[in-house]
């Protein structure tokens, strides 16, 4: 029965340890990409109580994991981070498990988020230049982002 159902198509790149030590931009939708964060007003994002919450947590992540967070931005439908994994010594979670963490402290027992989310492996300074002004201009840019909803 399970043959019949289209496959996902990986954005996963082959071989690579995503529980490794780096830097990474992670990108995550609400379920079916409604506006239940707070709106867009005169280009400046107002988080409501639910936004609020997604942001703490975000912020929170440090305190309890090996990770650093890089620039943020919680939109109407998304969030996007910039992850920094740090080294450690044993086990140490991929970004898949710091991501399902996060969904699941600040879901609590409602589901909002998509099932999936998006990850870049940033790769160098540029890289994570171009992607920090990104997520700041991105309450600007909103009307032109691809995951816009009126």
């Amino acid at each position: 029965m399970t043959e019949n159902l289209p496959r996902r198509k990986s954005i996963r790149l082959p071989g690579f340890d995503y529980s490794q030590s780096g830097v990474y931009f992670v990108t995550i939708c609400t379920h079916k990409h409604e506006c239940i964060f707070g709106e867009i007003v005169d280009g400046v994002m107002v988080l409501n109580d639910l936004g609020e919450r997604v942001s703490q947590k975000i912020q929170e992540m440090p305190q309890y994991y090996n990770v650093e967070i890089g620039s943020y931005s919680v939109m109407p439908n998304h969030i996007h981070f910039i992850l920094v994994i740090g080294s450690t010594r044993g086990s140490t979670p991929t970004i898949g498990e710091y991501v399902k963490r996060l969904k699941t402290i600040t879901s609590n027992k409602h589901q909002f988020w998509q099932r999936n989310y998006y990850e870049h492996i940033v790769r160098n300074e540029s890289d994570n230049n171009r992607i920090t002004e990104y997520i700041k201009n991105n309450p600007l840019n909103w009307e032109n982002d691809k995951l816009y909803s009126p």
